[in-house]
Order: C-alpha cells, then structure tokens, then sequence
C-alpha cells in the first residue's frame, strides 16, 4: 500500500464541496491508526449525503444500495462508536504484545474479524455511493473536480512538507 500517495492526493481534494474525498480522508487516517485525525474527518463530513448514507446503512449488513434515513447525528454516533472499538483493540493489542503472560485476548476487547467486517462493509459501502454517484468511466481531464485546500488545511500541509514535521510515519 502506498500510503504516502494516497495521502498526498487527498491533501488536495480536501475542501468542500469534494465530501467524498473528504470522508476518503478520514477513512485513509483510520488505516493508518490516526485514529484522532480519523474523528476529525468524520466530524467535518457528518453532515454530507455520502457520511449518512454509508454510516446509516451499517447496521442493515449490507453493502448494497439499501440504507434508511439516518440523522447525521446517529450517523456519526454509529461511526465514533466504531473508531472507538477499534482503538480499543488497537491498545490492547499493543499492551498484549508487551505483556508476555497474557495469553488469551482480554474480555471487553472487540474481535478482530468483526471490526475487519464492519470496515469492509464501510469501505464498500463508500465505493457503492461514489460508482452511483461519478459512474465509473475513466477521467481523463480532473481539472473541473478538482478544489483548492482552505486555508486550515494548506497551512497544515506546507508545515508537513517544508515546516519541519518531518515525513508522516505510516
């Protein structure tokens, strides 16, 4: 996975009215364990048609177009209770790897295959809404989609890239 990429084309489709790339953000940050810049992403696009219509259908099971109406409110609800159950894991995963007496995974720890599940169906999910959405013809010309960063962000990614932070750590 070539992360660092990825995260340089989402840098500049990072301002609305491009929620999708938007929430791509968002979802790329929780790939990388940025679980805290995962929330904000999610927080910035709570609102948008693609959150809600991704985050209220996960509770049906199913990766098609079917999802009721959903406040953006319970959308959000639904995904920060997921990023939580996922850092839990990750914590504990951590603090299971540096603990050599334990053995068997902790009680209020989430399973694995079920967040893997709940992240596919997510990841699906989003896909099904951007194919109904931009079809999936190649584009060939991006100029026309393409949004400038606000202000917050551009300030953010010069310090990222020539202000010292140095390279992300995936």
């Amino acid at each position: 996975m070539d992360l660092p990429a990825a995260h340089f084309l989402l840098r500049h489709m990072q301002a609305a009215p491009a929620w999708e790339a938007m929430y791509l953000h968002g979802l790329l940050h929780r790939i990388e364990g940025d679980l805290d810049n995962a929330r904000a992403w999610y927080g910035d696009v709570k609102e948008s048609e693609v959150f809600k219509w991704v985050w209220g259908g996960m509770d049906s099971g199913g990766d098609d177009a079917s999802h009721p109406t959903t406040s953006p409110e319970a959308a959000f609800q639904s995904a920060t209770s997921f990023l939580n159950r996922v850092e839990v894991c990750k914590n504990s995963s951590v603090s299971t790897k540096s603990r050599s007496d334990a053995i068997s995974p902790e009680k209020d720890v989430p399973a694995e295959d079920e967040l893997a599940s709940i992240s596919l169906r997510e990841i699906r999910r989003l896909l099904s809404f951007c194919e109904q959405k931009f079809g999936t013809k190649p584009v060939m010309d991006a100029s026309d989609v393409w949004v400038s960063m606000n202000e917050k962000h551009a300030d953010k990614a010069t310090q990222m890239i020539t202000g010292g932070e140095g390279w992300r750590t995936f």
